[in-house]
């Protein structure tokens, strides 16, 4: 027992810090459906902050969010038009 609180422990002390373009390609995927100007916003942003840093975690996690934009976007204009 004594043994897996210690590696709980030491797993809690060892997070990772994300970079600033991570946290807010993070937070444009969670805005995907509640604000999604907001969203396609902080993804152009992350991507922008993820490719001068080399980030490719946070930019891949930005394409992501702005692709499912895309998406989503596209969708509705579709259905707007027909």
């Amino acid at each position: 027992m004594q043994h897996s609180a210690a590696i709980i422990a030491r797993m809690a002390s060892s997070r990772v810090s994300s970079s600033l373009a991570l946290r807010q390609a993070h937070r444009a995927w969670n805005l995907l459906h509640v604000d999604s100007v907001q969203a396609r916003a902080l993804a152009a942003r992350a991507i922008d902050g993820a490719t001068r840093s080399a980030d490719v975690a946070a930019e891949g996690r930005g394409r992501l969010a702005l692709g499912f934009h895309q998406l989503y976007d596209g969708a509705a204009a579709d259905l707007k038009s027909e």
